[in-house]
């Protein structure tokens, strides 16, 4: 009796989470950006549920928000993008130089990927 306890514990966490995980891969996402003090933000939801918050534009040190809801937006879309495919939605320095984010540099190596 004490071995089939964990044993039938184990296997409800590992089919929530299994169920957890293909709810996660599939179905609608929505992002919508918001004005922050200094710019514009964003998130991304799925089903009312957010899975990514960000007032500040990613991969760089400093702090900044976007300058555009419209620049927030292309971010937001190349992270949904990357859910999609089940792909890592971290964002590099060189996807915000090609998507031409706008970042307000105060030294040289601020442009350098953390």
């Amino acid at each position: 009796m004490k071995i089939i306890i964990p044993l039938v514990t184990s296997l409800l966490i590992t089919v929530t989470f299994l169920a957890y995980q293909h709810d996660i891969d599939s179905g609608p996402y929505k992002a919508e950006t918001y004005p922050v003090s200094t710019g514009y933000g964003y998130f991304i939801e799925k089903e009312g549920i957010i899975l990514i918050k960000q007032d500040y534009i990613p991969a760089i040190e400093q702090k900044q928000a976007f300058i555009s809801s419209q620049e927030a937006e292309k971010i937001a879309s190349t992270q949904m993008e990357k859910i999609r495919r089940n792909e890592n939605p971290a964002i590099t320095v060189a996807e915000l130089k090609d998507l031409k984010i706008t970042i307000k540099r105060k030294f040289p190596e601020q442009f350098k990927e953390k």
